[in-house]
């Protein structure tokens, strides 16, 4: 039983198709999650800003009463600088694609390195909640739903001991929510609407950091789209307002999946899976090796020299494929 647990984690690890019952009237759902991360900086030379650009896709399927979600292409690119981010190619490349696929209804999860997702002070890691890439994107693709999200996690501490059969809990709706964030909305929510909140009350190991807190994801609304008729559907769908709910359940059903395959964890209690705080460990890696960086140089007040592997490799791919230009 201790390696068909653990071994059903690593299928689902592997990209394995994760089952789940079907909710809401949506057959087809697409979510697009991505991350930035700082890649080309130097003290000496200001032009030195780039950013590397990941993205990973899921596809939801439903038949027969039936969700069927699994992990599709994971993509890597590399940004010159932030005036590059207003319209993020890759992005646009990847609705287009999946709008051939028949997905009309797209979730963008964006991830920020560094934590302080909320707030605008971010925005320039969110670049699908900018005006001029929705304003193109629904130029571009008229029919296709794109619901813009930001995640973030927040600790909590437990004042009660926590039951045995109890280890997380979710909030669905937006007005469940309202409580929640009462005290800060003026300051805090601005245009993010939570949307979806998974909560764990755990810890997954005993060298692993207390997992008790909640993630929260944000539905990023945007008043200023030129298609006002798309913007109000959209946020109706997100929202479940009106005939919409049906709609929402759909959303939100595919997002929960996504959620529990990137969030379980192998314990090492008598249970073997264990949902963790901060999931997309991919997206948010806490150690150097994982984020695909070497230390080239160590120095103790003027900080550490990186090497980012992927940038490199984005930099050597652009100058094969302008000398194969070039020789054409």
């Amino acid at each position: 039983m201790r390696w068909k647990n653990r071994g059903a984690l690593a299928a689902l690890q592997a990209g394995q198709p994760l089952c789940v019952p079907h909710e809401g009237s949506l057959d087809r759902v697409a979510v697009v999650s991505y991350v930035t991360r700082p890649c080309d900086t130097h003290p000496n030379y200001p032009d030195a800003d780039g950013y590397l650009f990941v993205s990973r896709t899921y596809f939801a399927d439903s038949r027969d009463e039936q969700t069927t979600v699994r992990v599709g292409r994971m993509l890597s690119r590399f940004v010159e600088s932030r005036q590059d981010f207003s319209l993020p190619h890759l992005i646009l490349e990847e609705i287009a694609r999946l709008k051939q696929l028949g997905y009309l209804h797209i979730l963008l999860l964006s991830h920020h390195f560094g934590n302080c997702r909320i707030g605008r002070a971010a925005e320039r890691h969110s670049p699908h909640s900018r005006l001029p890439f929705l304003d193109e994107a629904a130029k571009r693709f008229p029919d296709v739903h794109l619901y813009p999200l930001r995640r973030d996690v927040f600790a909590a501490t437990r004042l009660r001991k926590r039951d045995l059969q109890e280890s997380a809990f979710e909030v669905l709706r937006y007005e469940a929510h309202q409580n929640m964030y009462r005290d800060g909305a003026t300051e805090i929510l601005r245009s993010l609407l939570p949307v979806y909140t998974f909560a764990t009350l755990h810890v997954v190991d005993e060298a692993g950091k207390p997992q008790s807190g909640f993630c929260t994801y944000f539905f990023d609304a945007e008043h200023r789209l030129s298609d006002f008729n798309l913007q109000e559907a959209t946020r109706a769908n997100i929202l479940g307002t009106g005939e919409a709910e049906e709609t929402r359940r759909s959303l939100i059903s595919v997002l929960r999946a996504i959620h529990f395959m990137e969030s379980e964890k192998p314990s090492e209690k008598n249970r073997p899976l264990l949902p963790v705080l901060d999931p997309f460990a991919w997206a948010t890696p806490n150690r150097t090796a994982a984020a695909g960086e070497l230390e080239v140089l160590s120095r103790r007040r003027r900080g550490s020299i990186l090497l980012s592997i992927p940038a490199l490799l984005a930099h050597v791919t652009r100058v094969l494929h302008q000398k194969d230009l070039d020789d054409e």
